[in-house]
């Protein structure tokens, strides 16, 4: 509550918005498209691609994220 009332307190100083960005993403793939491929699952319940391997062995996520696979080992 202290920051959001700081935060209140230094906008009120800087005068009103005189505009705002609004950027509305619509969709993006699903869980089973990039974290939860299920591939041990009947295929009605699989997404349409393929796991792969991860820097961190036994954990995988969809072919969509090559890079993200590649830096598995610093993800929190």
């Amino acid at each position: 509550l202290g920051d959001l009332l700081r935060f209140s307190a230094l906008a009120s100083d800087a005068g009103p918005a005189r505009s705002v960005i609004l950027l509305w993403l619509w969709g993006g793939p699903s869980h089973l498209d990039t974290f939860d491929c299920k591939p041990a699952a009947p295929v009605e319940y699989r997404g349409p691609y393929a796991p792969i391997a991860t820097s961190v062995p036994g954990i995988q996520i969809g072919e969509l994220l090559p890079g993200l696979a590649r830096r598995a080992d610093k993800l929190a």
